[in-house]
């Protein structure tokens, strides 16, 4: 591979531009950053979503333990705060490594650039997460599958937006929530093509063959114009992902991995000592000699480490396959043979963690309660979009209520009551996606 080869691809990567809509014919189009003089537009990006009610949220959703009596566990939030810190780490890393081995950077403060592309990309991974996690994510795929209310969706928004529902995956909400040029003032970021890219971790749309298959997609059908936008603007083929987002993935096994059973210490679900060796496992003799009787906090911090080591060292040896789209799976395949062994060990001990009674009570919960509040909107959509748009005021007293409960009061509804069905059916989904676990329980037992 000839010194400084991919130099122009990543020129198009390390994009700055954002996606809007031509206001003369609703085209998605890109437009450039505006300049500020302080502040680059990625690290405008991180503001953006750092000072957000969705980020801010987080701190109430689950990470694996719902309603945990250990109120210091990791949430979403805190969660997404160290991966977008391992994230800069290792993007600063591999774009030291692009920029003075590969030659396909071209300045020294692209190094620095890369590390905030991916600390934003991280900060954001996690933002289209239902309350309650993956059990929240299968019980809205679960409402929408059933016979009747799959009957209503179609005859109301039509295939694909039931496609979206019944595949409903957390990624693609990320990605709505991340890309959307809706005004800011609906939760949406407007966030940097070069960052957008980094999110996504399954480059295809839940209407797509393997979006049905998998249940996992970057891009639901109302985000279908903006995804094809940005894969032509980042010159990205087909099924092709962004460099970067295998930095943000791989910050993502890091943390979670970790973090997991540092938090089934303090739960008392699985030993303190037994989780010690196994991050041991992964290190040298030398290593493991020097942190004899050291603290499970100490321990966890050089298995990051080392896993940060392993991680980079994986991106180096496979670079030429992840920059022409001919990387298969993700990097936890190609790290050495020990810590690739500690993570294997890690996953099929998983099942105690999953099994802890509390959490299994909890999210067999949270089916009907996400069944309660989306059966209520979809009401709601029924009265709304089976004949011609009803004025706020002739609303049924009960919709008045949802919208006020939802959006705040009739203006919203007004200003978007021209939209049909499917967009509305994407509006609550915001709103009931964007719930805390608390918040969607006690709504639930007030409905």
């Amino acid at each position: 591979m000839a010194y400084g080869e991919y130099r122009k691809k990543w020129g198009k990567w390390l994009s700055t531009k954002r996606i809007d809509r031509d206001l003369s014919n609703s085209k998605i189009i890109t437009k450039d950053s505006r300049e500020q003089e302080c502040r680059s537009p990625i690290e405008s990006d991180i503001g953006r979503i750092i000072f957000s009610q969705p980020f801010r949220r987080l701190a109430g959703k689950t990470q694996v333990h719902p309603f945990s009596a250990v109120d210091y566990v990791h949430n979403r939030l805190t969660h997404s705060m160290e991966v977008g810190y391992v994230s800069y780490e290792l993007g600063k890393r591999l774009a030291s490594f692009m920029l003075k081995i590969k030659g396909d950077l071209w300045e020294d403060s692209q190094i620095n650039e890369v590390g905030l592309i991916c600390q934003a990309a991280g900060l954001m991974h996690d933002i289209g997460n239902p309350p309650y996690g993956h059990a929240g994510e299968d019980a809205i795929r679960a409402w929408a599958s059933q016979k009747q209310n799959q009957s209503r969706i179609r005859r109301l928004c039509g295939e694909p937006v039931l496609n979206d529902l019944m595949h409903f995956d957390g990624n693609a909400q990320a990605f709505r929530m991340a890309s959307n040029p809706e005004p800011r003032e609906t939760g949406y970021f407007k966030l940097s093509l070069s960052v957008l890219g980094a999110m996504v971790k399954y480059p295809f749309g839940t209407n797509s063959k393997m979006g049905k298959t998998t249940n996992k997609s970057a891009a639901f059908s109302s985000e279908k114009e903006i995804f094809d936008c940005l894969m032509a603007e980042l010159d990205l083929k087909e099924s092709q992902r962004h460099p970067l987002s295998y930095i943000t993935e791989a910050a993502d096994d890091i943390c979670y991995r970790i973090s997991d059973f540092e938090d089934a210490v303090l739960m008392g679900i699985m030993d303190e000592e037994s989780v010690r060796n196994l991050f041991l496992e992964g290190m040298s003799f030398e290593c493991r000699q020097k942190l004899k009787g050291a603290s499970l906090q100490r321990v966890k911090a050089k298995a990051i480490g080392g896993l940060i080591d392993a991680f980079a060292s994986a991106f180096e040896c496979r670079y030429e396959d992840i920059v022409t789209g001919r990387m298969e799976g993700d990097l936890k395949s190609a790290i050495d043979e020990r810590w690739g062994g500690v993570l294997a060990r890690i996953k099929q001990q998983y099942e105690s963690i999953f099994s802890e009674r509390k959490k299994v009570v909890a999210e067999i919960g949270s089916y009907g309660q996400m069944e309660c509040v989306l059966g209520q909107f979809l009401s709601f959509l029924s009265v709304i979009r089976e004949k011609d748009p009803v004025p706020y005021a002739q609303l049924p007293f009960i919709c008045q209520r949802l919208v006020t409960l939802a959006w705040g009061g009739s203006d919203y509804y007004e200003h978007n009551n021209h939209r049909d069905a499917g967009w509305w059916m994407h509006a609550v989904l915001d709103f009931v996606v964007g719930m805390t676990d608390g918040y969607l329980h006690r709504l639930s037992l007030e409905m």
